[in-house]
């Protein structure tokens, strides 16, 4: 319905524009007929009555109106211009009728048919409803002129006229109408077409430009997107080369794709290609780490498999690594897996380091507890083994001073007063010796040293002094004299084995003492073997250490501080060997200890012996009371003593007085020590014996100043050392 009311509009809009320029014909008769009616210009002489005038007026009224429509009706409606145009063609038709039925004549029939034709023009606006008109008034005028003349002339060719150029002009203007018909269609179907063609082509472009744009704005994301990529591609490779651990992607052949640098340095790698040319599968080292049995379950499973372990590169660096393995999915399948190795070396070698620090701490703990306990113990001891020899010195020392008293008896507590000295004097040793060893100021000074002279003396000063008869001390030499002699040092080897000898002694109630040695593997092997009553298997680690005592209590039999085997100890390390005991609760105890076989072969020079009587000797010394002592010791000696107070003094007599043949010498005093006055007179009188006589007891003090004096002794002074001393200087 819509297309036919498009046909019938377009059509209409044709022929209306068609018709505004035959308007124009219209008026020009309105114009002609009422010039001819109402004006004097009559060329031809025609006789125009009222009825004609009437008829022209009509007919120059329906040109006006007609012309008017067809000029201006494109602004109607289509419905009122149907309207119209149907009224138009009944008033051409219906006048063209009453003229012809007026006055048939030439002229007449004529205008009639102008009329039909114009009318035949109309049909294409209103075609059916036009031709029913037209034939309507062809057969209304036939009959008209056979009522009134019957079947004349005029009636006869106007029946045989009249109706055949109606058909033909029917028949052409059918045709006409069905071409425009069909021209309109196509027009209208072109116009369509161009309109959709249009339209889709405006999508198509708007489509076009839609999709280029999304295209650049595509094209542009794509490529911020690779930048953002390769951003992200660089960032993540900065950060995979910068991990410590070693990164790797293996494929399910095992063969390794991409790897970063750490891993080359984990395993010593020279290049990438080189470490890639491994097959993780085929290279036999890692199969036998059980590295290639991990990955193989990682991608039959499907799970992390994590692993550890010391491997071996085949760049010969020795690690310990810590590994895992990660499965890489693509839809669902295994395509690879990524692999990470962190070197542990250094942190396994922290956490063992840490884990034995931690051992060593518990030990430690577990020591100092036990030398808390120890110490308490000592000081407990100390202040029981200082005050029993100090109540013994006080006790009898005021008891001396009873003038009743017999000298039997002030004999026998004078021994006493002794006995307790020297024993308090050992305890005050040793204690300075620990002190000195804990704070690590001793230090081995090797000498020329010969063992056997050493055993020999030792022997027979423990022969003498040892008071219990049924203890008998040997000595076993298995090297002679020359090949005794060793470089060592002699003070300590000495105090090593005065130490274990008193230890033999304190435990042992009778039977054999064996001192001696062997030679094995450049080492010499020392013992001092006893009869004692031995000492339990489970405390023989301990009792080499400090304060430590196999029998404690207030109720022990033996005396003793439990410092001497672990000042034993102690030297025995600083000299290089080893000490160890191997007993048996009953039979007595073994002690070993060993010290590097340094032979010197040096001939061995006899002890000197001076034949010389001294008669004049030098003492040194700032304490009165110390200088009273020696004056005292050396007066049943027949000896002329001089006193000085100070080095400086000592040094101006010995330049002065060329008597003097034995110097005793203070090392701590005013003005000038006695240290740097020996050193004076030494180069001016190299001859003359000086034997240091201090205070300063431990053997890095006496090692100290051996180079300059001849010989020390140590305060308090013991009469029988002090002659022992002289005698080497004098017959």
């Amino acid at each position: 319905m819509n297309q036919v009311n498009n046909i019938k509009k377009e059509l209409i809009s044709q022929n209306l524009n068609r018709m505004k320029y035959l308007s124009l014909v219209f008026i020009g008769l309105f114009i002609f007929v009422l010039i001819i009616d109402f004006s004097s210009f009559n060329p031809w002489n025609m006789e125009i009555n009222s009825l004609y005038k009437m008829v022209d007026i009509s007919f120059a009224i329906i040109s006006l109106f007609a012309g008017v429509f067809f000029w201006f009706g494109e602004k109607l409606s289509l419905k009122i211009r149907d309207f119209v145009l149907k009224i138009i063609i009944i008033l051409f038709v219906l006048w063209a009728v009453l003229v012809s039925g007026i006055d048939y004549s030439s002229i007449s029939f004529s205008t009639y048919i102008s009329a039909l034709l114009l009318s035949i023009f109309f049909i294409y606006f209103r075609p059916y409803f036009s031709l029913i008109l037209i034939w309507l008034s062809t057969f209304t005028l036939l009959a008209l002129l056979y009522s009134i003349n019957k079947f004349d002339a005029n009636f006869i060719s106007t029946a045989f006229v009249l109706p055949p150029i109606n058909l033909i002009a029917s028949i052409i203007a059918i045709k006409n109408y069905k071409e425009k018909i069909i021209s309109i269609e196509n027009y209208l179907l072109k116009e369509k077409l161009n309109q959709e063609l249009q339209v889709t082509k405006q999508n198509l472009d708007s489509e076009v430009k839609r999709q280029t744009e999304d295209l650049l704005q595509a094209n542009k994301e794509l490529k911020e997107s690779k930048n953002q990529l390769s951003l992200e591609r660089d960032r993540f490779a900065a950060l995979i080369n910068n991990l410590q651990s070693g990164v790797f992607y293996i494929n399910t052949q095992g063969n390794i794709l991409e790897l970063n640098s750490s891993l080359l340095q984990i395993l010593g790698s020279p290049s990438m290609d080189a470490t890639k040319a491994i097959n993780i599968f085929d290279f036999q080292p890692l199969r036998e780490f059980g590295y290639s049995q991990k990955l193989k379950k990682c991608i039959e499973t499907g799970e992390i498999v994590y692993g550890k372990g010391e491997y071996k590169t085949m760049w010969d660096k020795l690690i310990y690594i810590n590994y895992y393995f990660v499965p890489i999915f693509k839809e669902g399948v295994i395509v690879g897996v990524l692999a990470n190795i962190e070197d542990i070396t250094e942190k396994n070698k922290k956490d063992e380091e840490l884990k034995k620090a931690n051992e060593m701490l518990l030990t430690a703990k577990e020591k100092a507890e036990e030398s808390d306990n120890l110490k308490t113990a000592f000081l407990n001891n100390m202040s029981h083994e200082i005050r029993t020899p100090m109540n013994a010195i006080c006790g009898f020392s005021k008891m001396l001073n009873n003038k009743s008293l017999t000298d039997k008896k002030r004999e026998q507590f004078v021994k006493i007063i002794n006995e307790n000295s020297d024993q308090l004097l050992s305890i005050i040793t040793d204690i300075i010796t620990i002190s000195s060893l804990e704070a690590k100021q001793e230090q081995p000074k090797n000498k020329n040293t010969i063992i056997n002279y050493i055993l020999s003396d030792l022997v027979s000063v423990f022969r003498e002094e040892n008071k219990n008869t049924e203890i008998e001390i040997i000595c076993k030499k298995t090297l002679s004299d020359q090949d005794s002699q060793i470089l060592t040092d002699q003070t300590k080897l000495n105090q090593i084995i005065t130490n274990l000898l008193n230890n033999s002694i304190k435990f042992t109630d009778k039977g054999i003492i064996e001192l001696g040695y062997n030679l094995i593997n450049n080492n010499l092997e020392f013992y001092v073997k006893d009869s004692g009553i031995g000492i339990p298997k489970n405390e023989l680690f301990k009792i080499f250490d400090r304060f430590y005592q196999v029998n404690k209590g207030y109720s022990r039999l033996y005396g003793g501080n439990g410092l001497g085997l672990s000042i034993s100890k102690a030297f025995v390390e600083l000299l290089g060997g080893k000490i160890w005991a191997e007993s048996e609760i009953g039979k007595g105890t073994i002690f070993y200890f060993t010290i590097p076989y340094q032979p010197i072969n040096e001939t061995i020079k006899l002890r000197p012996k001076q034949t010389k009587s001294y008669k004049t000797f030098l003492i040194a010394e700032d304490q009165y009371s110390n200088f009273e002592l020696l004056k005292e010791l050396l007066l049943k000696k027949n000896i002329k003593i001089i006193h000085t107070k100070n080095g400086k003094e000592t040094v101006e007599i010995c330049k002065t007085n060329a008597e003097i043949d034995l110097i005793l010498m203070d090392i701590k005093m005013p003005i000038m020590s006695g240290y740097d006055a020996a050193k004076i007179i030494k180069k001016i009188r190299p001859d003359i014996p000086i034997i240091a006589q201090s205070a300063y007891a431990l053997n890095q003090e006496i090692e100290k100043y051996s180079g300059i004096f001849d010989d020390y002794i140590t305060k308090p002074i013991k009469e029988k050392t002090l002659l022992e001393k002289l005698n080497i200087y004098i017959n």
